[in-house]
């Protein structure tokens, strides 16, 4: 069995967006006496700001473990999902890019069956590890994938034999 986590340290980033966005619009909304418009849209930030960094807590607390059987994400005791590997029935891997150019983004892996949809992306340790078990797992079900998911497939060096349909 394979335990996968997000890292602290790879969150940091997110920490301080989801830290400043509150700090900025409620530091404005407090000091400045903004009209009750503009109080509203800033009130409404400092919440998308607080679920921001609510979701990153959550991730930061999440494990991903993956064995024979299939593979299952905790959050401690609140939340817990799993995906049988006979019971697969979606694999997909997206490309995010924060570039034009497509020079540096990040991966995303979604796995679906059983009623559960579980998405983890490259910041999490031992991603391309879990990537490749669950293309074996796909394979072993002779799941269709999407031309995307191939072509990210490829880039990680898996699906070399998997034909592009035209």
């Amino acid at each position: 069995m394979t335990s996968h986590h997000y890292e602290p340290a790879a969150l940091r980033a997110d920490y301080a967006r989801a830290g400043a966005g509150v700090v900025v619009c409620g530091g404005l909304l407090v000091l400045a006496s903004p009209l009750p418009v503009v109080a509203f849209l800033l009130l409404a930030l400092v919440l998308l700001f607080a679920v921001y960094g609510l979701r990153t807590w959550l991730r930061q607390h999440t494990r991903i473990d993956v064995d024979e059987q299939g593979v299952r994400a905790t959050v401690g005791n609140l939340m817990r999902r799993e995906i049988p590997w006979d019971g697969l029935n979606d694999l997909r891997v997206r490309y995010f890019s924060t570039k034009r150019d497509r020079s540096d983004g990040w991966l995303q892996l979604s796995l679906s069956g059983g009623g559960q949809t579980l998405r983890c992306d490259s910041g999490l340790s031992g991603f391309p590890a879990l990537v490749e078990q669950s293309y074996a797992a796909a394979r072993r079900a002779n799941l269709a994938l999407n031309p995307t998911t191939v072509t990210n497939l490829k880039s990680l060096g898996l699906a070399s034999d998997v034909e592009m349909p035209l």
